[in-house]
């Protein structure tokens, strides 16, 4: 079922693409070369747990090279953007050899206009080393779609490699002045070249969303949104399907600050397979809401949000029900 759903969603941003590549033909296309050299020195390179004895915590110094290349194209109507980048890691030390190693990124992003309707697309692609994959993928971009934040902190195979890649093709239709409609397909996928293990396994997400949105002044938007939802684990098929419908209304403190609040409920319908090879199937009925503060500068940015969950299961394998809230606050 992935494999298919991944299939659709790839051809859909091909054919955006296709249609993108044919507009901006004629184009001119701007390159931005960077090039980036930094040396680090490190306590504990194999990141071992300080409560583990027996394996040595040593010191290490590294160099890394960062080379990328931004290509553009736009025009009134369209915008095409690829960057690709690459970053060689060498450790001084014959002894983390097993360190060494690259990591390659491939970003994308598409827009084209027509009268009342905007199609695009959004791209990203990461081949990591574990040492980084796994605690140095959060995006600091406080406005980037990727949803990718690694941070599992399984190093067991640190000198592995990490594959990550998510796409996201959309339209939007202007209905009216004020109304606007959109609909996008999204897909991520995270594997690891040394397979997967029962703490640590690839998986596929892929959504579907719904958004109406309507501008009730020039500074007020209320939008009206509805997710499906499709994750599964590779190691042990665990399965979740999830339908989310939410409101969300935003509006402009000033011209730093900006203010929103997200109320919805969603319905998960799941089945997990245990370290022992014994499958839980049940339902989960949800309800979150948020409140979030955004500040936007030339030289920086802060997102400060509230999150309230509150999580009803029934149908476990212990024919049990609870009832639990997950207050959550983060700033960046």
């Amino acid at each position: 079922m992935n494999g298919r759903v991944w299939t659709r969603a790839a051809s859909t941003g091909l054919w955006l693409l296709s249609v993108f590549a044919a507009q901006v033909a004629q184009a001119a296309w701007d390159f931005v070369p960077n090039l980036y050299l930094s040396a680090r020195s490190e306590d504990n390179p194999y990141y071992y747990p300080d409560n583990v004895p027996s394996l040595p915590q040593q010191s290490a110094s590294s160099a890394a090279l960062d080379m990328s290349v931004q290509m553009a194209t736009y025009d009134q109507r369209s915008v095409l953007l690829f960057e690709p980048d690459v970053v060689f890691h060498r450790y001084l030390e014959s002894s983390n050899d097993n360190l060494n190693g690259e990591d390659w990124y491939f970003n994308g992003f598409g827009q084209y206009q027509w009268t009342t309707v905007t199609a695009g697309f959004y791209g990203d692609y990461r081949r990591q080393r574990i040492a980084v994959a796994e605690f140095d993928t959060i995006n600091f971009n406080l406005d980037t779609q990727s949803p990718d934040t690694g941070n599992t902190g399984r190093t067991a195979f640190i000198n592995q490699y990490r594959d990550f890649y998510y796409i996201q093709p959309y339209v939007s239709f202007t209905l009216s002045p004020r109304n606007t409609l959109r609909i996008d397909v999204s897909n991520s996928n995270v594997s690891y070249s040394g397979g997967d293990l029962a703490f640590r396994t690839g998986f596929s997400d892929t959504r579907y969303s719904v958004t109406l949105q309507r501008n009730t002044d020039q500074q007020t938007q209320i939008s009206a949104m509805m997710y499906v939802d499709n994750y599964n684990a590779d190691i042990n098929t665990n399965d979740f399907h999830t339908v989310t419908i939410q409101g969300q209304f935003s509006r402009p403190i000033n011209q730093l600050w900006g203010f929103n609040m997200t109320a919805g409920v969603l319905r998960s319908d799941y089945q997990v397979v245990s370290l022992q090879n014994s499958a839980t199937a049940g339902a989960t009925t949800d309800y979150v809401a948020s409140i979030g503060f955004r500040k936007r500068t030339e030289k920086g940015g802060l997102n400060a949000d509230l999150l309230e969950t509150q999580t009803s299961r029934e149908g476990s394998a212990w024919n049990t029900a609870c009832c639990c809230s997950k207050p959550r606050l983060s700033a960046v």
